[in-house]
């Protein structure tokens, strides 16, 4: 796909559970704010899409909406490391699988994670995350694959 619209406003995506528009480089670098509305989503793959920006920044931008995801990739894309964008993450309770590797993320994360025990498969290597490993990192006790390489991690779980 070479383009993405900003807006969509004459299409009905309330029941639409799989979005999947990974590997495509898109002419913007702008992620769209419709995709925080399709409240059905069960999984969204956004992977390497290279979404550097969001437009407009506004407030309540985030997954705090998409409650139904048990899928959330987003690798690839520093508009990630958007201080909001994340913000509602530790909120999506149902996820099985989040994969937020190589988007640049500088700020501690793991924290807001300690809530999420459906998680089995967490990947968030190749960032620049600063922060010591939470002993609340044992609360995921589903957690079967972690990949946590590259980052700037440290401490020990007790």
């Amino acid at each position: 796909l070479p383009q993405i619209p900003r807006n969509i406003i004459t299409v009905n995506f309330t029941s639409l559970s799989i979005l999947d528009l990974s590997y495509n480089t898109f002419d913007t670098s702008f992620m769209p704010l419709w995709i925080f509305n399709l409240t059905s989503l069960v999984s969204l793959d956004l992977t390497n899409c290279f979404f550097h920006n969001l437009v407009p920044v506004g407030f309540g931008v985030g997954f705090q909406k998409l409650t139904s995801l048990r899928v959330l990739h987003v690798s690839g894309n520093d508009a990630m490391n958007h201080s909001s964008l994340l913000k509602g993450v530790s909120s999506l309770t149902n996820l099985v699988s989040l994969d937020i590797s190589s988007c640049y993320l500088t700020r501690p994360i793991l924290h807001d994670l300690q809530n999420m025990s459906s998680l089995v498969s967490l990947d968030l290597s190749n960032n620049k995350i600063n922060e010591s490993l939470p002993n609340s990192l044992v609360n995921l006790c589903n957690l079967r694959s972690i990949a946590l390489q590259s980052n700037h991690l440290y401490g020990s779980i007790t």
